[in-house]
């Protein structure tokens, strides 16, 4: 029995070991029967009860082996749950070993089970160590990520708000931060050409605006056109001194009969239109034209002194011009009758369609007498209008015209600068000047150049 026995570390019977097994006890039971057939009557009880004994034996061992292959301990109880007569031998043979190993292995399995847990907690606090380290890393660096963007956005927002409408916020991200920077870009792009729209309709206003304004300042002086924008009417004024002038253009008439219309328009729109230059340069206000008559007005609406010697300044200048546009080829020859008279006049503006500016008063009408009992390339100013100006100008008495409530107004024809201003001291025009700063504390507007050549030759 001992030779099936390998030690404690491997217990189990080859199968092998078992076929060796029935071979011997098939060996020794032919052995038997041999015997059994050789002996007497005497024996064969003897020979029979071996034959029982050995049968029980061999079945008790088969069994033992048969188990004993596949489960020592299950082969131990069936030895003893069957009594067989091997039981007590093989449990004292075999058992300690079994418990030995048993032990053994229990022993090793806590081992083993101490060493996993131990790896189990070394890899758990590694595990959790390295996955919170790596959640934290992933937390700061989303965090730093969504305070980046949040910053981006607010910023953008802000410029956004402030009117830099060009401004895009850059987010590539695919989440609803992405969503909202492209609701910002989305709304400046809607405010840009929002804007941009305004921008154009501003524009166009403001073209119109001005347009209107040029428009309105072509038929208004500026200070009544901006109290007509302000309230939506202009007050009426009284001027207690103002200077009023009338150019009537002698010839037009034969000149309608032998020039083509749009000829004859041509001409005079750029007679007129010299004389609006003329009339801008010394602060004279042109009222309106009269057919071939130019109508101005000096000392309105803004009120100065010097209202009377400006009107002729300009007046000089208007008869210069008209001799120079006459001595063109194909231009007509044409002159003027100048007629100025200076006094009180009340000015407003009539109308709610076509309105105008406008005077009023005997001045006017004086005025214009005075231009039709003028004569051609002069100017003939009223006493009045001499008081102002005998300091300035060389002027020959003309005369009494009678006005149609019967009074004599004396005429005087504007003859060039004063004597006094041609002595020779001084060149004409700084005398001029010199003396107009004097009369009328502030600088003259202008000085014809052709003035002061004609007073030079006299």
């Amino acid at each position: 029995m001992g030779q099936f026995v390998s030690g404690t570390e491997d217990l189990a019977l080859h199968p092998k070991d078992i076929e060796r097994f029935d071979a011997q006890t098939d060996a020794v039971a032919e052995s038997i029967a041999r015997i059994s057939s050789s002996v007497g009557s005497e024996s064969s009880q003897e020979l029979t009860d071996l034959s029982a004994k050995y049968e029980a034996l061999i079945k008790s061992w088969r069994r033992f082996y048969l188990y004993f292959g596949r489960d020592h301990t299950e082969a131990l109880m069936e030895l003893a749950i069957n009594a067989e007569p091997l039981a007590n031998e093989v449990m004292q043979i075999y058992l300690p070993a079994l418990i030995q190993a048993e032990e053994s292995r229990i022993k090793l399995a806590r081992e083993n089970y101490a060493a996993t847990s131990a790896l189990t907690n070394k890899l758990s606090t590694s595990v959790f160590l390295g996955s919170t380290l790596f959640l934290m890393l992933i937390l700061i660096w989303f965090s730093r990520d969504l305070m980046s963007r949040l910053t981006s956005l607010q910023l953008g927002a802000e410029k956004i708000g402030a009117g830099d409408l060009d401004h895009r916020i850059d987010d590539k991200s695919k989440d609803e931060l992405h969503d909202l920077a492209e609701s910002f870009n989305d709304m400046g792009s809607r405010l840009l050409e929002a804007r941009d729209k305004l921008d154009e309709q501003y524009r166009i206003v403001n073209e119109q605006r001005e347009r209107s304004q040029h428009l309105l300042l072509n038929i208004l002086p500026k200070s009544t056109a901006d109290e007509l924008v302000d309230n939506g009417k202009v007050a009426p004024q009284y001027y207690s001194a103002a200077t009023v002038m009338f150019a009537d253009i002698k010839g037009f008439t034969l000149s309608t009969e032998k020039l083509s219309v749009d000829k004859l328009v041509e001409v005079l729109n750029e007679y007129f239109t010299e004389f609006d230059k003329i009339c801008d340069k010394y602060n004279v206000e042109k009222l309106k034209t009269i057919g071939d008559c130019y109508m101005a007005v000096s000392g309105v609406p803004g009120r100065n002194l010097a209202h009377c010697a400006d009107m002729i300044l300009a007046a000089i200048e208007c008869i210069e011009i008209t001799k120079e546009l006459s001595s063109r080829e194909d231009y007509p020859d044409w002159e003027i009758r100048v007629g100025i008279h200076s006094g009180p006049v009340i000015a407003g503006v009539v109308g709610i369609k076509k309105f105008a500016f406008d005077i009023w008063g005997s001045t006017v009408n004086r005025a214009a007498r005075l231009e039709a009992s003028g004569e051609a390339n002069n100017i003939n100013i009223s006493e009045e209008s001499r008081s102002h100006v005998k300091d300035f100008f060389n002027l020959i008495p003309r005369g009494a015209i009678k006005t149609k409530d019967k009074q004599d107004v004396a005429m005087y024809f504007v003859d060039g600068l004063h004597p006094s201003l041609l002595d020779g001291r001084i060149s004409p025009r700084a005398g001029f000047e010199e003396r107009y700063q004097v009369y009328f504390r502030e600088d003259a507007q202008a000085f014809p150049a052709s003035l002061e050549k004609l007073s030079a030759s006299k």
